[in-house]
């Protein structure tokens, strides 16, 4: 059986993190930074994830290094869900016709992750959003170092019947809490001194948002104190947090014995028992403290039995029958009585390869990692094939690891970092069809930015040292082969117009005459006299619906308003990668120098899970502007959200600072579990359940905002549109996710821009796809459109099953736009944009029908 290794990702604008995949038949392992835009990567280098069984995260744990590990979980899930349904469907068909059925497939075992201190409390703080998945998911918390009291102990940390697993966590030099901040505020949270326990979190997490089970009976029991038994794993509730809890524990006060108590049952529970794991999710976790441990591993497969020969065996009498047990180690007897052993018909073994994940996030951790016992054993580094370097700022030109690197030269190392890989496209198949679109309407789609060269000196031909790149592959086993796989080629971007047909390019040249000629633009300037802010630049940064697709990513949009700042719509995963790969690192530092809000319609992942990233970069182009500035006062960003989403920020800016203390909500309330009591019911409402003010006017005037108006629309629970005004009087209205709302359009009558979902088409059969969903089809949000009498439409969220000729089929009006990824409307400009539907559209009909 074959073990091989590729790199999914490495260090670019959209693609963050270096994500290592291993592959065997059996099963596949990931090993690196998961961060936003892993799932995607795996897409774009068509390298199917459905049989990851296990994931080792590198580095310290905290949103920069796992921010895309909840996506791929998703993603994962949905994979094996479908693959068990299409299975059963096939059989179904087959039984109905007479036919055998397809064998069973094997059950998924399940999912483990293994990571540092705060694993589980990162993943668990993300109750609010997500929970109740049917997979199965396991954590595996490492807090100790084996090699700390006993530098000779070699066991692996991890085994199983493929491979083995050495953990080799890192303390960086300074300890303590991250750099100290320029402004303090009176919201700023002091993180913990220790960490926390990760028992309550690993229980919510393993127990309720990833239990495994189909359907809404939870593995959680609710029961009071005086039924708790010695041996059950239990937890009560201390002012509103989590805290273990076992009878007759002489470290802690006894409560009282009605208090209220979960405890984890892997039994089959009643239905009255579902509101266990509901009350359980609204209260705090254990507060904890910034992690300083960085994660590397060491990985070998296991040896393999030599080449079994079977003439010698028959030579020594051994019949046919019994070649199965000599392969499997055991002797039988040969002719005239003799015992043939394996030995004497196997031929030499083939010793175990392996590969290292070296993570180093800073300097401070350099010298730690160096003096690590585990590269004096000559028996653990035998056939180590390749060592693959992590590295933080600078570090590729650090001195110590290239010593390293000359020491260890009898392997290879793969540099993995920002100055040794080229800011390459990253996903080809979107950048082609924007290049296309920018053939059509230059002046709407701008070039993306991507350098196909890296800073760093070229290493010899005969150094060790390799430069990283996305898509190369060695073979582990049964014999060690570099480069069985090329790096992913550089996308060609130089000609615009290739495999464009002559009618689309003369269509083009029509549009582009129309929109120049005296007579149109005087209609345009007449038509925008009434709007306010024509300056405005829409760009939208994801344009599609659930997961990341081929050629759209997920929610989001960003409005930038000249004078008075920068506002987002939703933010999903890699959001902020679509800005740094749309507008390039000097006008992103410019956006978020100027971001005044953001907006998050309601809780699936595919519309917030990119936030904090996107948050923290904000947090630190402010401590970069604020060492340049005389202003006293550091600046504030509103997030329009609910209270669970508050308080999912809250617990997550324990584990990194990402600026929470600078944030204001103005639609929620304080994030506070504390009101409910230990005793109380269990199904009694928490307070941060409560949106304190749907139409909020009071707001910072440095927001730019006159208000913020939510309106409850249908789709999940708490879901709302929303419309921001800002002071110049331009009138933002977003949908979120919804089925069409006679009150979104009523109470933002005569909206400037609306930007509305348009998930399904308009067949019979997209409806009901919208209805069972609750999301709208292009008619649907057209009508919204018109009563609320929007003077500019944006449509936005597609699904994958869109056909994308059917994307611009229903709109010949020039105030609806239809939205593609990273381009770059102005408000003013929607006339001028559809004189070129009819070129977009013959594009897309030339490209086939299926997104």
């Amino acid at each position: 059986m074959t073990s091989t290794v590729e790199l999914i990702s490495v260090p670019s604008a959209d693609t963050p993190g270096t994500c290592i995949w291993l592959h065997h038949e059996k099963r596949a392992y990931v090993f690196g930074r998961l961060t936003e835009g892993t799932q995607r990567s795996f897409g774009s280098r068509k390298v199917n994830f459905g049989s990851t069984e296990h994931i080792f995260l590198t580095g310290p744990v905290c949103w920069d290094n796992v921010g895309g590990l909840f996506g791929y979980m998703l993603s994962l899930a949905t994979m094996i869900d479908s693959a068990q349904s299409n299975q059963e469907e096939a059989n179904a068909d087959k039984l109905s016709r007479g036919l055998k059925p397809l064998k069973k497939q094997a059950k998924y075992p399940g999912l483990v992750i293994h990571g540092g201190e705060n694993l589980a409390h990162i993943l668990a703080a993300c109750r609010p959003a997500v929970w109740r998945q049917t997979l199965r998911v396991s954590l595996s918390e490492h807090r100790t170092d084996p090699r700390l009291r006993d530098k000779k102990n070699m066991e692996p940390d991890f085994s199983d019947d493929v491979l083995s697993v050495w953990k080799i966590p890192v303390q960086g030099a300074r300890s303590g809490s991250p750099p100290k901040r320029t402004h303090d505020s009176q919201e700023k949270q002091k993180p913990a001194s220790t960490f926390s326990d990760p028992g309550p979190a690993s229980m919510i997490f393993e127990g309720v948002m990833f239990n495994g089970r189909r359907g809404p009976k939870p593995t959680v029991r609710i029961r009071r104190v005086r039924d708790v038994k010695p041996g059950d794993l239990a937890f009560i509730s201390h002012k509103g947090v989590l805290r273990s809890y076992k009878p007759g524990d002489g470290d802690a006060k006894e409560p009282d014995p009605d208090t209220v108590a979960w405890v984890r049952d892997q039994t089959k529970q009643d239905e009255q028992e579902k509101e266990a794991d509901n009350r359980l999710l609204r209260l705090d976790l254990p507060p904890t403290s910034y992690s300083q441990t960085a994660m590397s591993y060491i990985v070998k497969c296991h040896d393999r039995r030599g080449k079994f020969d079977a003439p010698a065996a028959a030579a020594l009498g051994v019949h046919k029958t019994k070649f199965k047990l000599l392969t499997g180690g055991e002797s039988v007897p040969g002719k005239d009585g003799m015992t043939v052993t394996p030995d004497m018909v196997l031929g030499s073994p083939l010793p175990g390869n392996g590969v290292v994940i070296a993570d180093i996030p800073s300097p401070d951790y350099v010298d730690g990692f160096i003096q690590r016992p585990e590269w004096e054993d000559a028996e653990l580094m035998s056939n180590m094939m390749a060592m693959y370097w992590i590295l933080g700022p600078g570090l590729s030109s650090d001195r110590r690891i290239l010593d390293f690197v000359r020491r260890q030269a009898h392997t290879r190392h793969v540099f993995c970092a920002d100055d040794t890989c080229p800011n390459m496209i990253s996903h080809g198949t979107a950048a082609a069809l924007h290049v296309k679109l920018r053939a059509i309407d230059r002046q709407r789609f701008p070039l993306s930015v991507y350098d196909n060269t890296v800073s760093y000196p070229s290493p010899a031909p005969d150094s060790p040292l390799q430069l990283g790149r996305a898509g190369s592959a060695s073979r582990l086993m049964p014999s060690a082969v570099h480069d069985i796989k090329l790096p992913a080629p550089f996308v060609d971007l130089s000609d615009p117009c290739k495999d464009i047909g002559d009618k689309i390019l003369r269509l083009a040249k029509a549009a582009r005459k129309e929109t120049s000629s005296p007579a149109f633009l005087a209609r345009v300037e007449a038509e925008n006299r009434d709007l306010p802010n024509p300056d405005a630049e829409i760009v939208p940064l994801g344009t599609g619906s659930s997961v990341p697709g081929t050629h759209r990513n997920v929610s989001g949009t960003l409005v930038h308003v000249p004078g008075i700042g920068a506002y987002i719509f939703d933010c999903g995963e890699g959001t902020l990668g679509q800005m740094k790969r749309a507008l390039g690192e000097a006008q992103t530092k410019s956006i978020l120098s100027q971001l005044r809000c953001i907006v998050i319609s309601h809780l699936h992942a595919d519309h917030h899970i990119g936030l904090v990233s996107l948050i923290g970069a904000w947090y630190a182009q402010t401590l970069a502007d604020s060492s340049s500035s005389s202003d006293s006062i550091p600046p504030t960003l509103a997030i329009s959200c609910i209270s669970r989403h508050r308080l999912m920020l809250k617990e997550l800016s324990q584990v990194q600072d990402f600026g929470y203390h600078r944030l204001r909500f103005p639609n929620c309330p304080p994030s506070s579990s504390s009101s409910s009591s230990s005793s109380s019911s269990p199904s009694s409402p928490p307070s941060w359940d409560i949106t304190d003010s749907d139409h909020e006017t009071n707001l910072d005037p440095r927001f730019g905002l006159r208000s913020i108006t939510r309106i409850p629309v249908n789709h999940c629970w708490r879901s709302y549109a929303t419309q921001l005004e800002l002071s110049s009087g331009l009138r933002i209205a977003y949908s979120g996710d919804c089925r069409p709302s006679a009150d979104f359009a009523s109470r933002c009558k005569g909206a400037d821009l609306l930007i509305h979902e348009c998930t399904f088409g308009d067949d019979p059969e997209m409806l009901s796809h919208a209805i069972a969903k609750k999301h709208s089809t292009m008619s649907e949000a057209l009508r919204v459109a018109d009563q609320m009498q929007a003077k500019r439409t944006l449509l936005t969220h597609f699904s994958q099953r869109y056909v994308k000729a059917d994307v611009l089929k229903a709109s010949r009006r020039n105030d609806v736009v239809m939205a593609f990824d990273m381009m770059r409307l102005r408000l003013g400009d929607f006339q001028a944009h559809a004189c070129y539907a009819a070129a977009i559209q013959a594009l897309m009909e030339s490209l086939g029908t299926q997104e």
